[in-house]
């Protein structure tokens, strides 16, 4: 199965929708279905700081995220390694 690597950005944008590039990240995301989607734990830990601050419906929006990304068996999440 081919990966793809999804970095804060797109997590970002598929869960903001005042973000510019949400209707483009979320119409990306209905073109995935043949691949696995890779991502870090450092990545989804920066998406709960950055939406920490942001009221509670963001903040909500940022944990059901990373909750639905930590249990969804397409989506493989890896540790940052620093070397």
């Amino acid at each position: 199965m081919k990966q793809i690597f999804a970095d804060t950005f797109y997590w970002i944008a598929s869960i903001n929708p005042e973000d510019d590039w949400h209707s483009r990240t979320r119409t990306f995301t209905g073109t995935l279905d043949r691949m696995q989607v890779v991502t870090t734990d450092e990545v989804l830990t920066e998406i709960l700081t950055l939406f920490a601050r942001r009221g509670g419906q963001m903040r909500h929006r940022a944990v059901q995220l990373v909750k639905g990304v930590m249990n969804n068996p397409k989506i493989l999440v890896t540790t940052q390694s620093s070397g």
